[in-house]
């Protein structure tokens, strides 16, 4: 089906605002959404607590560098590498800036069930008409794998994790089909989107010889949605029942390829050996030669339009350390990694081990008291247990006149010169404000 518009012009879409009974009804099925996706949710929380899998099932959609987007049954990492098998550069892009000037080829797997906006299609569809040879391979949103995956897995589960499947399988067709009533069917420059019941099987296909060829169809499990019906002018590459699959329309020297949905591209499609080989013969449309191949990721209401040239975003896969979140997580882990290293990092240059005093000597002992001594700040009380060391060693009577010797008591020397080598607190009659003891007074 095909409408009676073309691409005479490039960004001439005009906006048609919603009126005040669309606009409520938009807020209203948004309310239903979102709690169509805490029953998802809830539903595959069920299931993890009730030990249906080892693994979360991972659903989410259009991604390839995301985490989880490689085992994602609705991810494009398995598109992605088909490219990559065939030599060209792959990279994943989630604005459109000034990278799109490097780019030849553009793959876009919008999660958004409405048509792209009108700023989004200005800024594609010139650089598509002022390019030579590149590539825009539009993939629509009216399709879900995980609905389609348990509805698949549920006659193979045991009885008891039979009702876990069913009410995960029922949560996402509740979940797309809020999201799918919520986006608005017509006109949206590319194409317009009719409205068709979901989930159709497919039927005999038709079109282009190279794209019927060697495809089984009695294998394959494409299902169709909305129809993106395509301008008049455009080619219909692969068509079933006269309804197209794939067509592609001529801007300039480039081409906007428009796939109906992506029931033959995602992760878990491409498991089918009959899905490969049509995707494959879109990955022929971005030949001869070597390009590069860029993946971009959108939700609701298209990719930002940014002016960031190449090298701030980043040209590689380390390229998402460059912006946020993923700056502040990249920063913050580097700030612990500092501080681990600064902790057990060696202060003063490689640790050396010390050599061990003998423990004979006894100088060691003599210099351990008399700093004990000196921390007191109290001479007198040092000079007091000096004298008494010696008076106990026997030390004061070698070398001593007979005046000089202690009394028989063991009492303290009375002569004048042992009262003057101490100090006033010390001499007779005075009282000492440190009584004269090895250590702590008991009691104390």
């Amino acid at each position: 089906m095909k409408r009676n518009t073309s691409f005479d012009s490039v960004g001439t879409d005009p906006v048609q605002p919603l009126a005040a009974d669309r606009l409520a009804g938009a807020i209203g099925r948004g309310i239903g959404t979102t709690i169509a996706k805490l029953r998802v949710a809830a539903a595959v929380g069920l299931m993890c607590f009730a030990g249906c899998g080892s693994e979360e099932l991972q659903t989410a959609y259009g991604r390839r560098l995301a985490p989880g987007a490689s085992k994602s049954i609705n991810g494009t990492a398995v598109f992605a590498e088909m490219f990559a098998q065939r030599g060209h550069t792959v990279l994943s892009r989630s604005a459109l800036g000034a990278w799109l000037e490097s780019a030849d080829c553009i793959v876009w797997f919008p999660d958004d069930f409405a048509g792209p906006t009108p700023a989004v299609r200005q800024r594609l569809s010139e650089w598509l008409y002022f390019g030579e040879n590149r590539l825009l391979i539009y993939v629509g949103r009216d399709f879900d794998a995980g609905s389609l995956y348990f509805e698949k897995t549920l006659p193979k589960v045991e009885t008891k994790q039979r009702q876990q499947y069913e009410a995960i399988r029922n949560a996402l067709v509740e979940l797309h089909t809020m999201r799918r009533q919520a986006a608005e069917v017509g006109d949206y420059g590319w194409f317009e989107l009719d409205d068709a019941p979901p989930n159709r099987a497919i039927g005999p296909l038709s079109g282009r010889r190279e794209w019927i060829e060697g495809i089984d169809q009695s294998k394959l499990e494409i299902r169709l949605g909305r129809r993106l019906a395509a301008p008049v002018g455009s080619e219909v590459l692969l068509a079933s029942d006269g309804e197209a699959v794939i067509s592609a329309v001529s801007l300039g020297g480039s081409r906007l390829v428009l796939v109906a949905n992506g029931s033959f591209l995602l992760n878990a499609p491409l498991v089918n050996p009959e899905h490969r080989k049509l995707a494959s013969r879109l990955i022929d449309l971005a030949e001869p030669g070597k390009r590069r191949v860029v993946f971009l990721e959108s939700g609701p209401g298209g990719p930002p339009l940014t002016d960031e040239s190449e090298s701030q975003t980043g040209r590689g896969g380390l390229g998402i350390l460059v912006r946020p979140p993923y700056l502040w997580i990249f920063l913050s882990g580097l700030m612990l990694a500092a501080v681990f290293c600064m902790h057990y990092a060696m202060p003063f240059g490689p640790r050396r081990t010390l050599e061990d005093a003998p423990a004979t000597d006894f100088g060691r002992h003599l210099a351990a008291v008399a700093a004990l001594l000196k921390r007191t700040g109290n001479r007198s009380y040092a000079m007091r247990q000096l004298l008494l060391y010696r008076q106990l060693t026997g030390e004061s009577k070698r070398g001593q006149s007979p005046a000089k010797r202690p009394s028989p008591t063991g009492s303290l020397p009375t002569s004048t010169s042992a009262a003057a080598s101490l100090g006033p607190s010390d001499r007779p009659g005075t009282e000492s404000p440190i009584p004269p003891a090895v250590g702590p007074q008991k009691g104390e």
